[in-house]
C-alpha cells in the first residue's frame, strides 16, 4: 500500500470536511494518499481493527479540530493518543476557529483550515513534504521528547519510569544526530561514507580467514570418505569364506 496519512475527525461535525480533504489530497499532483473510515473500511476485515492498524502504519495523523473532536469525550481522543504511542506525528487541522486543542497537542504545528481551503491545503502539502526532511524529522523527535518528559513526571510505576527514561535518553541522542545533520549535512554524509568504507574494510580483512576455514573443511572431506571406504572394504562379506571352509561346513 502507498504511504498514507490518517485523517482523524468527528462524525458529528467533521465528516463532510474530512471527505473533501481526502479527495483534495488525492487529486493533487503528485497525489497525497490518506485514510478515512468513510472511504477505506473494508468488508473483508473486522471493522473495529482497521482504524487501529491504519494508525499503526500511517505516516502521520491529521487531526481535524472541531468543536466536538477536541472534547475529552470524543472518540477522536483515543485515535490521536494511539498515534502518539506509535510515535507518529500528529498535525492539528483547525476547522473551527473556536476549537481549543488538547493540552498534549497544543505545541504541535497546526494548519488553519478555518479560512481559505486551497491556501490551507497547499500549506498542509508543504508541511507533509517537510516532515520527511532532516529538519522535519528533528522536529518530530523534539515533539516526542516533550511528550516523554511530560509523561515521566505523571507516572508512579518504577518500571514505567525506567522505560520512559530510556526513551528520553534515546531521543536525546537522535536529536543530537539530526541537529548535526541539519547544521552540516555534508560533514554528516562524509562520516556515513567513512563508516561504510570502514565496515567494508573489516569485512575484507575477515574474508581470508573465512576462505582458509572453508578450504580446511573441504580438505577434510576426502580423508573422511577414504576412511569410510577402507572400513567398508575391510569387512568380509558373508559369501567370501574360502572354498574349503564352506565344504567343511556342508559335510558337517
Amino acid at each position: 500500500m502507498q504511504d498514507f496519512h490518517f485523517i482523524c475527525y468527528s462524525k458529528t461535525d467533521g465528516e463532510e470536511f474530512a471527505i473533501k480533504l481526502y479527495d483534495a489530497l488525492l487529486n493533487r499532483e503528485p497525489s497525497i494518499y490518506a485514510w478515512i473510515e468513510k472511504r477505506n473500511i473494508s468488508t473483508e476485515k473486522a471493522p473495529e481493527e482497521q482504524p487501529r492498524e491504519a494508525i499503526r502504519t500511517c505516516q502521520s495523523l491529521l487531526f481535524v479540530a472541531t468543536k466536538d473532536s477536541v472534547q475529552s469525550s470524543s472518540a477522536c481522543q483515543s485515535d490521536w493518543i494511539q498515534a502518539l504511542r506509535y510515535k507518529k506525528p500528529v498535525i492539528p487541522l483547525i476547522l473551527h476557529a473556536g476549537a481549543t486543542l488538547p493540552l498534549r497537542l497544543g505545541m504541535r504545528k497546526r494548519i488553519d483550515f478555518s479560512g481559505d481551503f486551497e491556501q490551507a491545503l497547499t500549506a498542509l502539502a508543504d508541511h507533509l513534504a517537510w516532515l520527511v526532511t532532516p529538519e522535519g524529522q528533528l522536529q518530530s523527535f523534539v515533539d516526542r521528547l516533550g511528550d516523554a518528559e511530560r509523561d515521566i513526571g505523571r507516572v508512579q510505576d518504577p518500571q514505567t519510569q525506567e522505560r520512559i527514561q530510556e526513551e528520553i535518553t534515546l531521543l536525546q541522542k537522535q536529536i543530537g544526530h539530526h541537529q548535526r545533520l541539519v547544521m552540516d549535512p555534508q560533514e554528516t554524509a562524509n562520516r556515513v561514507e567513512e563508516n561504510i568504507q570502514l565496515g567494508l574494510l573489516k569485512e575484507n580483512e575477515n574474508q581470508p580467514s573465512r576462505k582458509a576455514e572453508k578450504r580446511q573443511r573441504s580438505s577434510s572431506i576426502p580423508h573422511r570418505l577414504s576412511r569410510q571406504v577402507i572400513s567398508k572394504t575391510a569387512m568380509p562379506k558373508p559369501n567370501s569364506l574360502p572354498t574349503s571352509s564352506r565344504t567343511t561346513r556342508n559335510l558337517l
